[in-house]
């Protein structure tokens, strides 16, 4: 988004300079569109969040892999996730506990996401340790009947 660049310095650097973050990464405003990267198309689309976020899909060879950033229940996630086939889809509250709408999904949510999406592989992520994935995992299956699990350090995911 906008402005991440500086965000990003002032957070991280000791003594930030306008270059500090720059001299290390490339940096890129997005904003919803499609454009090429490579052999792959990437789409990204504002979902709903405080603050600007987007979802992101990613396309090569008739395959897709669909990421939801931080996102409350919308619409357009659902349109980007059509048909993909793996869509990673963040979880982060627990159905029944908090309800704070455009801010983050929760399991069921996120199976209900990707129910409507048509998605064939569901993987919650961005679960932090306050939030059981085991019931979210439980929410989600509830909603989907698709392959679902929850995200795990190291695992690899073929589309």
């Amino acid at each position: 988004p906008e402005g991440t660049e500086h965000r990003l310095t002032t957070a991280y650097a000791d003594t930030p300079t306008a270059s500090s973050m720059s001299e290390v990464f490339d940096f890129h405003t997005v904003k919803p569109s499609t454009f090429e990267v490579g052999p792959f198309t990437v789409h990204t689309e504002r979902v709903a969040h405080p603050v600007e976020a987007y979802a992101i899909r990613v396309e090569h060879g008739g395959r897709s892999l669909t990421y939801s950033g931080d996102t409350g229940v919308t619409p357009v996630l659902d349109e980007l996730a059509h048909d993909t086939d793996l869509f990673l889809c963040e979880a982060a509250f627990t159905h029944g506990k908090e309800n704070i709408p455009d801010l983050h999904l929760n399991g069921r949510e996120a199976g209900e996401s990707a129910a409507r999406a048509g998605a064939r592989h569901l993987v919650l992520t961005h679960i932090p340790p306050w939030t059981d994935p085991a019931v979210n995992l439980a929410d989600a299956r509830e909603a989907y009947a698709g392959a679902v699990e929850v995200a795990t350090a190291g695992a690899v995911y073929e589309i």
